[in-house]
């Protein structure tokens, strides 16, 4: 658990907005950390493809409604945690260039979850072919 307490002041102090976040759940330890350390957090993110599959690596950035940044990072996992004053903010993800935005409004009671879904590799957009027009 020191690791995890680590990693969290390591995230914050990265960001100028000393956003506390973190990420992971990859692997059974990981996930049981993360479930863990949730109730520490009011904004919740999940990311997989449409096929259920979990997906990491993806770029997170949580801005105002005015637009000012927040938090950038890189999910090293499927969920990302981030604590945040109660608030209405706009959260994107990005995955393999392609960009998801959603907004959410925080309490300070409650944490909301928000689930992001790609489509899965064979249902990936792709660039026409030629045999595409025939």
């Amino acid at each position: 658990m020191k690791a995890i307490a680590l990693f969290l002041f390591a995230s914050a102090a990265t960001h100028a907005a000393e956003v506390p976040y973190t990420s992971g759940g990859i692997g059974l330890e990981s996930r049981e950390e993360m479930r863990e350390v949730a109730p520490n957090y009011n904004l919740h993110l999940v990311f997989s493809q449409a096929d259920g599959a979990y997906v990491a690596n993806v770029a997170v950035e949580v801005k105002t409604t005015e637009g000012a940044s927040l938090l950038r990072a890189v999910a090293e996992g499927p969920w990302l945690y981030a604590k945040l004053p109660p608030g209405t903010y706009v959260v994107t993800a990005e995955q393999n260039g392609a960009s998801i935005t959603k907004r959410v409004s925080l309490a300070s009671s409650k944490p909301a979850t928000l689930h992001y879904t790609w489509a899965s590799g064979d249902e990936a957009p792709r660039e026409p072919r030629e045999s595409d027009a025939r």
